[in-house]
């Protein structure tokens, strides 16, 4: 302690607990694993994507909806590409989440939390909330306005009362 009553300083080298020493065959060992054809087949397949056309369905569905309402040429296909990459893959962390649940076991205390898989649920819905919106009004504006409206004529001055 120093003269004015504080305690100054930090950590000092060489402090603290000494490290184990490691066998010497542990890192062989370790370098030398080999793994088989066995180890991979173990895997769990519920956890692999499996291949869906879900993305083209709503691709082909979205310029169907466009073409109906002579839109279809102001649409990028970048935008409808992204959003049906994300619907799909929403559908997809959606069909996961009702397999497994909404609560999972927390890694470090065991205790019940939300499942990641709620928040990436999340996630991919505002993202494809978003591209629809966009979508939307690509579509909207492009949209040819039907002059046979009465109160499109009053406003644009066609109709004589």
């Amino acid at each position: 302690m120093a003269k004015d009553g504080t305690r100054r300083g930090g950590a000092r080298p060489g402090s603290g607990r000494k490290k184990k020493e490691k066998p010497a065959d542990v890192e062989t060992i370790l370098h030398n694993v080999a793994v088989t054809d066995e180890d991979i087949a173990a895997l769990p397949n519920c956890y692999l994507i499996k291949p869906d056309s879900l993305a083209a369905k709503v691709y082909a569905s979205i310029y169907k909806y466009a073409k109906i309402r002579g839109a279809d040429e102001m649409l990028p296909p970048e935008l409808v590409e992204l959003f049906s990459v994300s619907y799909s893959r929403w559908c997809e962390v959606e069909e996961k989440i009702s397999e497994m649940g909404f609560i999972s076991a927390h890694p470090t205390t065991g205790l019940d939390c939300k499942s990641p898989l709620v928040s990436v649920s999340e996630s991919y819905s505002k993202q494809a909330q978003n591209y629809w919106y966009s979508i939307w009004n690509i579509v909207r504006e492009g949209e040819p306005v039907d002059e046979t409206d009465d109160m499109e004529g009053i406003l644009n001055g066609a109709l004589k009362q």
